[in-house]
């Protein structure tokens, strides 16, 4: 008996498929924030496109590479959506996330980025409350505001 191979798997395993729809607050504009680690190509080539997706769009958009730079950011006024690219450690870092958004203006709904989804993150993020999860590279066309 043979296992399904690691690309059969991510062929088939989909967490949240579909459009992820972003909605604002009804008299301000939409404010996204696209956290992720420098080092990692996948995570920055991302927030890239989403940088690049939210002005196209006409939507505020602002990245951070590190953890320090995100939570300044988080605490200086409301986020309508927070973009998260996971590393080496999802699972240890999207636990580290949903703790420092407890905190945050308004608990923004948190969308977690990775290249590789796996069940242990999947659980985690299901008990944590996450909104969704998205494999990179990520496609913009499957985000869309309200």
């Amino acid at each position: 008996m043979t296992g399904a191979s690691s690309q059969d798997v991510r062929r088939r395993f989909t967490p949240f498929p579909g459009t992820l729809t972003i909605q604002s607050a009804p008299s301000e504009g939409l404010r996204i924030l696209a956290v992720g680690s420098p080092g990692d190509n996948s995570v920055s080539a991302a927030l890239q496109e989403i940088k690049r997706w939210a002005q196209m769009e006409g939507i505020e958009a602002e990245t951070a590479s590190d953890l320090t730079g995100a939570v300044r950011k988080l605490s200086s006024g409301r986020w309508d959506l927070v973009l998260i690219g996971l590393g080496e450690h999802p699972v240890e870092e999207l636990t580290w996330w949903t703790e420092a958004l407890r905190a945050a203006n308004g608990a923004p709904p948190l969308v977690a980025m990775v290249e590789w989804p796996s069940m242990s993150l999947v659980n985690e993020a299901e008990k944590r409350g996450v909104r969704d999860i998205r494999s990179l590279p990520i496609r913009t066309q499957d985000l869309k505001p309200a």
